[in-house]
């Protein structure tokens, strides 16, 4: 553990004064929150397409078949998928203005990727490929990020850059 207590303190290289990490997560939320927003947008427009909303399209591949789909499940993707994209968007908008919600918002986004690792640990991602009951493959580099983000917003200059550090102690 003591091997790590000078990792606390590592300075990164900056520019205007800034993490430069701070800026590249700043800037990668952006870009995913963006196309994230516009699959939600693609979504809603697919529901906009339709011409009577009480008879389903028949939609599928070879892999699943042909499924009943009906606007309502468009309109329902959709909103779901504004909740991830709101939340890219805000977190970007939060580093970007030095915003104390921005580091508690980064905070829980390494746990959400750790969590969805160990929930990848178990569930595969192809059912009726294997029995196999770990999946250590899919949910090792989703834990690993997780862990890494989560070390990353909890260092004392990130946290002193969004204005959350203790300014008694620095």
């Amino acid at each position: 553990m003591r091997a790590f207590v000078g990792w606390r303190d590592w300075t990164e290289p900056t520019v205007r004064d800034r993490p430069i990490g701070l800026i590249a997560i700043a800037v990668a939320s952006a870009a995913a929150g963006v196309a994230v927003l516009l699959a939600a947008i693609e979504l809603f427009a697919g529901a906009a397409a339709y011409r009577d909303w009480m008879e389903p399209k028949l939609v599928g591949n070879d892999l699943v078949g042909k499924v009943q789909v009906y606007p309502e499940h468009y309109v329902l993707m959709g909103a779901i998928l504004l909740l991830p994209a709101l939340y890219l968007i805000g977190l970007a908008i939060g580093i970007a203005r030095q915003r104390p919600w921005a580091g508690i918002m980064g905070f829980v986004a390494g746990g959400l990727m750790a969590l969805y690792g160990l929930l990848a640990l178990v569930i595969p991602g192809d059912a009726a490929s294997s029995g196999e009951r770990w999946h250590p493959a899919a949910s090792l580099p989703w834990i690993l990020l997780g862990l890494v983000v989560l070390w990353y917003f909890n260092r004392r200059s990130i946290k002193a850059d969004l204005g959350m550090g203790d300014r008694t102690f620095g």
